[in-house]
């Protein structure tokens, strides 16, 4: 979809990593409308944007008419050439130091390297947020970046993938987010009495 793209965002004409639109929008359920109302040959139709998740959704539906009821159900797949899913813990604290990693699934009959990027915020720093992974047409990769927690707060990072030849036709980039926190509270109290005598 050209719509939401500007000639001012890296890689709508040429180069890679900001081409394809962040997926952040991941839901469990894609669709839900219990007021739908069929025609006279029983059928109705419905539209929906589908969440960024790229996965199977199965479709179920229930009707109902006088005193009967019906159900039946199907399937449909969301999915792109080439896809990065990051796998991190769901917390970290201050100091830690860990892999973030990423797999990138190449789904496309197009093998080659691939340009794996990971954009970090505040909350932590890494030498090096870009690398190249050789991934064969079918198979998975993973990417990985040492990363070293400096900042509490709620963090977001994107990661980008797009082949190096290729960074047009095939690419993807993925929000994630997870809880930095302390070592230990911040506060401590400490509660002391005096007692006088025995009863």
């Amino acid at each position: 979809d050209l719509e939401p793209r500007r000639y001012a965002n890296k890689g709508y004409m040429g180069g890679g990593g900001g081409r394809s639109r962040v997926r952040k929008n991941f839901l469990a359920c894609a669709f839900w409308n219990a007021t739908l109302v069929t025609g006279l040959q029983g059928s109705v139709t419905a539209t929906f944007l589908a969440p960024d998740s790229l996965t199977r959704y199965r479709i179920m539906a229930v009707a109902h008419l006088d005193a009967g009821f019906g159900a039946g159900q199907s399937a449909f797949e969301v999915s792109k050439p080439l896809l990065i899913e990051p796998a991190l813990p769901q917390f970290a604290h201050i100091g830690d130091q860990l892999v973030a990693r990423a797999v990138v699934h190449n789904q496309s009959q197009h093998s080659g390297g691939v340009i794996v990027q990971l954009e970090l915020d505040d909350k932590a720093r890494a030498a090096a947020t870009n690398q190249q992974i050789q991934i064969a047409a079918g198979a998975a990769e993973p990417a990985e970046f040492p990363v070293t927690f400096a900042a509490a707060g709620p963090a977001k990072w994107i990661w980008r993938a797009w082949f190096a030849d290729a960074p047009q036709e095939f690419t993807d980039a993925t929000e994630c987010s997870l809880e930095v926190g302390y070592v230990s509270p911040l506060l401590h109290q400490t509660v002391s009495q005096n007692v006088d005598g025995l009863s």
